[in-house]
This record gives C-alpha cells, structure tokens and sequence, in this order.
C-alpha cells in the first residue's frame, strides 16, 4: 500500500492487543478495550503554521506511537483498517527498552 500523507498528516496502523495474564492466557475483556498504540506507515512533509513557517514532523516510518481514541479519519483500504491523524493527536513515541529515558532527580 503506497499512501504519503500531505502536510502533518500520519498514517497509522492500531496495534492488537495483546494483554495476557501472569499464566500466559489472553485477557479477552481487556483485548476488546480501545488500543491506543499504532504503528506509524506513511508521514507527510511537514507541519505548516499560521504565519507560513514549517518544521519537519516528530515521527517517522516505523515509529510505534500512542495516539487519542477518538481523533483521525478511519479508512479501508485493501479490506485492512487504518487511520490518517494529524501529528497533534500523537502523545508520543514509544522507545524500545535500551532507550527508555533516565528519570533525573
């Protein structure tokens, strides 16, 4: 699927879930629950301001990101679900472990 995205446009893919408990068996109530990860395909150029100012967007392909609920256009494409949202909707990118931030005190 080729698809670029215009201005600060994502596209995105919603992760499964995949909650399971301390026994290994999947938690299905919890599965069934809104995911808010996803699994960044496509991005645009660039987010335009008010004032005609630009700066390249914060993600990239690849990136796996936490994204609102309720935000972004649900398309259909190939009988697949994805979501085009705006770089706004996006709280942040989820770091593998080795990159996960020091808390400084």
């Amino acid at each position: 699927m080729n698809v670029k995205p215009l201005n600060d446009h994502i596209f995105i893919k919603k992760l499964k879930n995949d909650e399971k408990s301390a026994g290994g068996l999947f938690l299905a109530e919890q599965g069934e629950k809104a995911q808010h990860k996803a699994e960044v395909l496509a991005v645009g150029d660039c987010k335009e301001f008010d004032n005609g100012t630009t700066r390249p967007l914060k993600v990239k392909v690849g990136d796996t990101v936490l994204v609102t609920e309720w935000h972004g256009a649900k398309l259909t494409l190939d009988q697949e679900l994805y979501y085009m949202v705006r770089e706004e909707h996006i709280f942040g990118i989820v770091l593998p472990d080795e990159e996960t931030p020091v808390e400084m005190t």
